[in-house]
């Protein structure tokens, strides 16, 4: 939280307090001499005005609650929104302003020429409104405002006649005149008292709207008062602009006998401004030459505010302290923010180092030496005269590495070791060119280790002078990186080949020798496979760091292996790619480890968590190449070797108490509670957090909930759109997190977007009404229909389950017509077989009577004896039969005929003519017993009968092609309904025909032949068993001849209809 300005200035009188008695107390013990001191210049941040869009002259500087940075600027008002200086209008008629005021509840007031009036902000957009309005009628013709101060929410604009108080929404007005053109009275604040001062006035305070005198002296009147401050037991503090420091002490003005009066002797002072830890700047007025000091919290002087500072110009007008600790600084020229008080400082270019990198510092004889691509640098402290401290150059050999011996600073170059002397700089040593790294063995103090790119080398100091021992044999790797542990071993960082071990024995050595080497390039607690290897000395011993793991290692002798670093478990994976770059310390003794890598550097205390150096120090320095530390008188010093020059940086002060900061969001199209109608326009989200140390140093992480799964990646962007979002509740957030690494409290804005009206709950509830009412509407419809259809089945199911009843009686009674017709034919069939059984046996009686009767007639070819025989033959056909049950061969059926026909020839004599027609090949074709032998017979009776004379008979047997194929038959088919009409395409049709002469008797005619019918019959029932639907009887007349003919086929398939025997056939 932001404290108020009644806390602040708390706070500030009791710096000041301390301050003055720091004053006090320098005067009671005399004059105290500025030790030597070693300080660089601030880190400075600058806005020349064609650089920031900004104008020239910038009187006055303040901030918002929000960390908005505001200037005056010529004519103009501007404010720095982290990126760039927007621009604010102010009436036409103004020719400035010059003075700025925060009260307590964040509002900005200013006053200036015809400018009388606040800032009204609207998130990023800022706007002025003017209070002239708002003046008394008499007062309404005010013209130029000289001071602004705010007390709480009270705020006092002066001008050269009076005081306007602005309070509860009203001024009012205190007359306090002033000499013309003194640029009126100026308003001085202690605590929550105001005072006011003035040239020819006496010094006076605001009570109750009403000015009291609180001292008159010829000091008041005579000197323009710079500024009001409380000193030790109730006094006051008095800055004069030409005079220095005065002390009120109970009405009484005297002399301060402050050490800054005697450099602000000869100056005139146009503003002085105190700072947070009690030290002081102040600026000086053109007359006095411009420029500034500053003085620290004990009155001591730390140096000028002018070119040597880091400052393109010297012509300041204004100061202002910011939340992060920096001090910005308008000017004639545009605005500066200087990082001060602060425990870092820069040795560049600007302080004598030079413009390149530095690569090592070392400390001979209590001069700080600096190693550049530029030469060597001796660093000469500030001095009583308050000459800065800076850098001198005194060799012009470039320079990698530095060693301090009491032989003399030993300084390594390119290909050259140099010693100095008083005669400068000399080579004592050649080595292979590319620099290399030195260090001072604490074995044996008069060896210098050289780690080159070619191995390892050493030169020792001798009575005599500095002795080059040569490089060790064997070993030609690139070093990096050099420490001598406890017990005189050498360990060696290679550029890419691993750590090296070299053990050179005990006690000192004359000479390098040759050592035991150990390489390590995995194993033994390391991870594998690494490459890039550094080490320094820490607590006497080396201390390995990796190119790919963020912890240390050190080497334990008792155990033969590596093992972490204790309290490195927490550093984070920020490593560049060559590892971490350890510090050197200047005493075995140091209480911290310090770690560089690409972004942080990070200070490893002996106990307790690592701790990050702020990201100030390496956006300074740029890519670090060597840290030492020092411990200074003062305190412990860490200097960083930089690409971009040498950074001195105070451990103590170091590590400051993070400063809390927040984002602030604005929007285009939304605001906060919304409901926003559906197809909306684009919503603009813009948002900021303000953080003035570093530029561009912000970045933010966005989501908006109800839309987005996660945080987004952390971005410098400042601006989010969102053009359409379906319907719902939405909550946009956003946090930033600075350079440092601390985030800041997040701003959100929740809104919704309404469904369309289609989408709306009275619609979806429309919907279900209507939909509901469509599903009844829709179920009855169908509940109707199925109604009708039911009954329209019920009648369809009597109607066909009347039908089907019919149907079962037509069944039964076909089925008891089916089985009257088996039973008939069963009866048939026994009927045929006792007929067979009683031909059988009457042949049977017969052959044997008929072959007694055929022995006793006498021999001879008599018709007696021939009929005896034929019939003999007649009876044995019938009787030896093949064992093929009631099947024959039509050979076999021929034969039995033909035995048959020769007993009636022998009857008939000439009055018979007989005609047998039988293809040979039909011989073995299947038939039933006497299937023609009836045929036969009812043609010779109805012959006989119908014929004039001579009875004719033809017997016809031929096959009948009815397919492309010819197959015999086997063996009949199952039976079928006889009467049923078949055709067959495939199987060839055995033809029967048994013809007669004589005329066709029709069925109606009188049966003039006697018949029992039982031949016929039989014949039916036979061919219905054994050819069902296969066979064919019909009847033709004609020409004199009656012709039967029987039609079979070969498989069982008829050609026709069976209509039965004519009825004339019985």
């Amino acid at each position: 939280m932001r404290p108020t300005p009644a806390r602040f200035l708390s706070r500030l009188s009791r710096h000041l307090a301390v301050g003055l008695a720091f004053f006090l107390s320098s005067i009671g013990h005399g004059r105290v001499s500025a030790a030597p001191n070693e300080l660089g210049h601030p880190v400075v941040r600058d806005f020349p005005p064609g650089k920031a869009g900004i104008g020239h002259l910038c009187p006055t500087v303040t901030q918002d609650a929000a960390g908005f940075i505001y200037i005056a600027a010529s004519t103009q008002v501007r404010f720095y929104d982290g990126d760039t200086w927007q621009f604010i209008k102010l009436p036409t008629e103004s020719a400035g302003v010059r003075k700025f005021a925060v009260t307590a509840d964040g509002t900005i007031y200013m006053g200036g020429a015809s400018v009388l009036g606040y800032l009204r902000a609207g998130g990023e957009s800022k706007e002025y409104v003017s209070l002239a309005d708002r003046l008394p009628p008499t007062e309404s013709g005010f013209d130029d405002i000289f001071d602004v101060l705010a007390v709480g929410n009270t705020v006092y604009f002066a001008d050269e006649e009076k005081i306007l108080i602005w309070r509860d929404r009203r001024f009012v007005v205190v007359p306090y005149p002033t000499p013309p053109h003194s640029r009126g009275a100026r308003l001085h604040r202690v605590g929550d008292t105001v005072y006011v001062t003035a040239l020819d006035r006496p010094l006076c305070r605001l009570a109750h709207d009403q000015l009291e005198v609180v001292a008159d002296d010829p000091v008041l009147r005579q000197n323009q008062i710079v500024s009001v401050e409380p000193g030790p037991a109730g006094t006051l503090a008095l800055l004069t602009a030409e005079r220095g420091f005065f002390q009120l002490d109970t009405g009484r003005v005297t002399p301060l006998p402050a050490e800054a009066n005697r450099w602000l002797a000869g100056k005139g002072i146009l503003r002085a401004q105190r700072l947070a830890d009690g030290s002081l700047v102040v600026a000086f007025t053109s007359v006095s030459g411009d420029g500034g000091m500053r003085f620290g919290a004990d009155g001591r002087y730390l140096g000028p505010i002018d070119n040597s500072t880091g400052l393109y110009v010297k012509t300041l007008r204004d100061f202002f302290c910011d939340r992060e600790g920096g001090l910005w600084m308008g000017s004639e020229t545009g605005v500066f923010r200087l990082e001060w008080p602060s425990a870092v400082t820069v040795f560049d270019a600007i302080n004598g180092l030079g413009s390149g990198g530095v690569a090592d510092v070392a400390r001979q004889e209590g001069v700080l030496y600096a190693a550049t691509s530029e030469g060597v640098f001796r660093l000469a402290a500030s001095d009583a005269a308050g000459r800065c401290a800076r850098f001198e150059r005194v060799s012009g050999h470039p320079a990698y590495s530095l060693v301090s011996h009491p032989g003399g600073l030993l300084a390594l170059g390119y290909t050259d070791l140099f010693v100095q002397s008083s005669a400068g700089f000399t080579a004592v040593a050649k080595l292979p060119p590319g620099g290399g790294i030195l260090r001072r063995s604490k074995r044996d103090p008069d060896r210098v280790w050289l780690g080159t790119a070619h191995g390892i080398q050493s030169v020792r100091h001798t009575p005599q002078g500095w002795r080059d021992e040569g490089l060790i044999a064997g070993f030609d790797e690139n070093t990096r990186g050099l420490a001598e542990a406890s017990d005189g071993s050498l360990w060696v960082a290679t550029l890419d080949r691993g750590l090296f071990r070299f053990d050179f024995g005990d006690g000192k050595n004359t000479g390098p020798g040759v050592p035991r080497v150990e390489r390590f390039a995995g194993g033994r607690g390391l991870p594998e496979r690494f490459k890039q290897v550094n080490t320094a000395e820490w607590a006497g011993e080396p201390t390995i760091v990796l190119n790919h793991t963020p912890r240390p290692f050190r080497f334990d002798a008792a155990l033969r292996r590596f093992v972490p670093l204790a309290g490195t478990e927490s550093l984070p994976a920020e490593i560049s790619e060559d590892g971490w770059l350890p510090g050197d310390t200047d005493t075995g003794g140091a209480e911290a480890l310090w770690l560089a890598g690409s972004t942080s550097i990070f200070r490893v205390p002996r106990k307790g968590p690592p701790q990050r150096l702020p990201r100030l120090v390496t956006a300074t320095s740029g890519a670090v190449s060597r840290m030492r530390e020092e411990n200074a008188g003062a305190g412990t010093v860490l200097w960083i070797c930089g690409a971009n020059g040498l950074v001195r940086v105070e451990v103590a002060r170091a590590f400051p108490a993070l400063v809390p900061f927040a984002t602030l969001l604005t929007t285009t199209g939304v605001s906060e509670g919304d409901h926003l109608a559906p197809g909306h326009g684009a919503l603009n989200f813009n948002y900021v957090a303000l953080r003035h140390q570093i530029a561009d140093s912000v970045a933010y992480q966005t989501r908006l909930v109800g839309y987005d799964r996660d945080w987004s990646p952390w971005s410098p962007k400042r601006e989010r759109i969102f053009t359409t979002l379906p319907a719902g509740g939405y909550r946009f957030e956003v946090r930033a997190r600075d350079a440092d690494g601390q985030l800041s409290a997040p701003a959100a804005l929740a809104f919704a977007v309404l469904a369309p009206w289609w989408l709306t709950a009275g619609a979806l509830l429309g919907y279900v009404v209507a939909g509901t009412g469509l599903v009844v509407g829709v179920v009855r419809l169908r509940t109707r229909a199925l109604r009708r259809r039911a009954t329209r089945l019920e009648g369809v199911i009597a109607e066909r389950t009347s039908e089907l009843a019919q149907k079962n009686l037509d069944l039964i009674r076909l089925n008891r017509l089916e089985v009257d017709e088996k039973t008939a034919a069963r009866l048939a069939e026994e009927k045929a077989r006792l007929e067979v059984l009683r031909y059988q046996l009457n042949p049977h009686f017969l052959y044997n009577t008929l072959a007694s009767i055929s022995a006793s007639l006498p021999a001879g070819r008599s018709t007696a004896r021939t009929m005896v025989e034929r019939l003999a033959d007649f009876c044995r056909l019938t009787l030896h039969r093949s064992n093929e049950g009631d099947w024959t061969t039509l050979g076999e059926e021929m034969q039995l005929l033909r035995a048959y026909l020769e007993i009636e020839q022998s009857r008939w004599g000439d009055l018979l003519d007989i005609e047998i027609a039988c293809d040979s090949v039909l011989n073995s074709e299947r038939l039933p017993y006497f299937l023609l032998l009836p045929l036969v017979e009812n043609a010779l009776k109805h012959g006989r009968a119908t014929s004039p004379d001579r009875v004719g008979l033809r017997l016809v047997a031929r096959r009948e092609a009815g397919g492309a194929t010819t197959s015999r038959s086997a063996a009949p088919r199952p039976p079928a309904q006889p009467g049923t009409e078949i055709r067959s395409a495939e199987n060839d049709t055995l033809i029967l025909e048994v013809s007669n002469t004589g005329k066709w008797i029709e069925p109606a005619a009188k049966n003039t032949v006697s018949s029992l019918g039982i031949g016929l019959d039989n014949l039916r029932e036979r061919l219905a068993r054994h050819y069902p639907g296969s066979h064919q009887l019909t009847i033709w007349h004609g020409g004199g001849w009656v012709t039967v003919t029987l039609r079979l086929t070969a498989h069982g398939q008829a050609t026709g209809s069976v209509p039965g025997a004519s009825p004339g056939w019985r």
